[in-house]
């Protein structure tokens, strides 16, 4: 494990961590986030390499990044199973001597904080990773870095470029791109056939460096998966499917006294997305129909898609010998 001591955690936590916690009891908690965060993210081969004595400047960097990653994680879990503790007695409150109760608006603001630090911890790592990952060949040519890059939007600078209307956290890219496999599917592919779309995710998911005109291919697509990936999204993003039932939410706790928005604001935004993306898709057609030909984007160009510039797709309807009229 990259984390095994409290100190690490009381580095990266500060003064709102104590030193006299055990490791022990943090410990369970540690190996969750490690085995299922940041071994599925890293890489096993990455991970053996940060494990090692001796780092380089970069390595260390990287695995400064994973501790910290790894420390507010586990954090987060460990905040709410020390609220309560099961024993002899059945599942009971954990109150130590002269420790005062915190009001539910306090713990739910502490939550939601050590929440969005652990978010932006994550990432910071991922951030870094892409950015370093020519350095980092553990990591881009790893079956991690393949599924890291399956989605055409990966990270959550990328999901901000495409949709500066949310609040582009790791847990909002997390979420959106449960969808984004179909919107891909539905929206994106049908655009650009599915050759060529499989040859663009191929490239993307294999470190393999891009043209310019793939680039800007890669960047139209963004610009329509954003906001129609969140036009799918939105209708459940407030309804909680769990196996007695359907769950709505509509409200929160805390500080803001925030509200669940209403279905009509839902509905605007929803159309509005809609024309985003609308616009985004004849943007990315326009393109491809300008840029496509025999050497680029050939499978494109040989397809059904393709519309040379200044021609209609639209045929007049041969109406010789025919008694009515067609339009």
């Amino acid at each position: 494990m990259l984390v095994t001591t409290t100190l690490q955690f009381a580095r990266h936590i500060g003064a709102l961590f104590s030193k006299e916690t055990y490791f022990q009891q943090l410990e369970s908690f540690v190996q969750d986030v490690e085995t299922k965060l940041i071994e599925p993210l890293l890489g096993e081969e990455l991970l053996t390499e940060l494990a090692q004595p001796g780092l380089d400047e970069l390595h260390q960097k990287v695995r400064l990044y994973a501790e910290r990653a790894i420390v507010w994680a586990a954090f987060q879990e460990v905040q709410v199973g020390y609220l309560y503790q099961f024993g002899n007695g059945g599942m009971v409150k954990v109150m130590p001597k002269e420790a005062k109760s915190l009001a539910l608006w306090e713990i739910d603001t502490i939550l939601s904080d050590t929440a969005r630090k652990a978010d932006a911890a994550i990432e910071q790592l991922i951030n870094c990773l892409t950015r370093e990952k020519e350095n980092l060949p553990a990591w881009s040519t790893s079956e991690a870095y393949r599924k890291a890059n399956a989605l055409l939007i990966p990270t959550t600078i990328l999901l901000n470029e495409a949709l500066p209307e949310v609040s582009a956290t790791h847990s909002m890219l997390a979420r959106l791109q449960a969808f984004m496999p179909r919107t891909e599917r539905r929206f994106v592919a049908g655009v650009l056939g599915s050759e060529l779309y499989e040859e663009l995710k191929a490239k993307l998911a294999g470190n393999i460096t891009l043209t310019l005109a793939e680039n800007q291919l890669w960047l139209h697509c963004r610009n329509l998966l954003g906001p129609i990936t969140l036009w799918e999204a939105l209708p459940s993003m407030s309804v909680l499917m769990l196996p007695d039932g359907i769950r709505i939410v509509s409200s929160f706790k805390g500080l803001n006294d925030q509200k669940a928005a209403s279905d009509s604001k839902i509905t605007d935004l929803r159309m509005s997305l809609w024309k985003t993306a609308e616009d985004a898709k004849g943007e990315l057609k326009r393109f491809l129909n300008k840029t496509a030909s025999a050497t680029v984007f050939p499978s494109y160009f040989n397809s059904g898609l393709y519309l040379a510039p200044g021609t209609s797709s639209w045929k007049e309807v041969d109406n010789s010998g025919k008694k009515h009229l067609r339009l």
